[in-house]
């Protein structure tokens, strides 16, 4: 996102951080509802993958195969674009190192 052309590109200028108080417009918007729909229904459907996958003497080898091939796909998009670890249902972050 482009800050506003009124903000100064200075590093000390507290505008920089904020966006000048920038309100996202409706676009924006549907944008990040979008995004939040495709992750609830990749999760959903991972979920859905994993279930089935539990239930293993309904289905062929095959069917198995293809099951585990779309669970593992969804979450490694997820992972990938969210940052959101399926396994744990939590955010993924960025671990710190303790130096003494």
């Amino acid at each position: 996102m482009i800050p506003p052309p009124d903000c100064l590109a200075r590093e000390d200028d507290p505008c920089v951080y904020d966006h000048c108080g920038y309100e996202p417009d409706w676009e924006d918007l549907a944008y990040d509802l979008a995004r939040e729909r495709e992750f609830e229904e990749t999760v959903s459907h991972i979920h859905e993958s994993k279930r089935q996958l539990r239930h293993y003497d309904k289905y062929t080898d095959r069917q198995l195969w293809r099951l585990n091939k779309q669970a593992g796909s969804g979450t490694h998009y997820v992972a990938s674009e969210f940052q959101f670890d399926v396994d744990a249902d939590c955010l993924k972050c960025q671990k710190t190192l303790n130096i003494m």
